[in-house]
């Protein structure tokens, strides 16, 4: 597991899970089906946040709701983007990185992904 930040501000970006076999690959894929949406991309899934965790511009604009992150599928890995955006309005100025609480989620669900599943990373 690794948490990828930018260098610039030090803000988290992703939550990377590497090195999976492709057996765990395939039950993971499987969990993203029944815990997620899949997008129209291939191996991409949009997890949606909880309106609980929204804050700010996000309660602000409803009209873009649901807010979701992104979760894609490699062929040994499984990385989950902190980028909270709308699923209803990609181009509006709305899209942010996690907040805490919003990254606390995040983190948690993969955190499930692999416990559940008894995927070694």
């Amino acid at each position: 597991m690794q948490a990828l930040a930018d260098g610039k501000d030090g803000q988290l970006r992703a939550y990377l899970l590497d090195e999976i076999s492709s057996s765990d690959m395939e039950k993971a894929r499987g969990y993203l089906q029944q815990h997620a949406q899949a997008s129209a991309v291939q191996d991409l899934f949009w997890l949606e946040l909880p309106e609980a965790l929204l804050r700010g511009i996000h309660l602000q604009h409803v009209e873009c709701r649901p807010y979701c992150v992104a979760i894609e599928l490699g062929a040994h890995f499984v990385r989950f983007e902190l980028l909270v955006r709308s699923r209803n309005n990609h181009r509006c100025g709305c899209s942010k990185y996690a907040e805490p609480h919003q990254r606390e989620f995040v983190i948690r669900f993969a955190e499930e992904l692999i416990q559940e599943l008894s995927i070694r990373t």
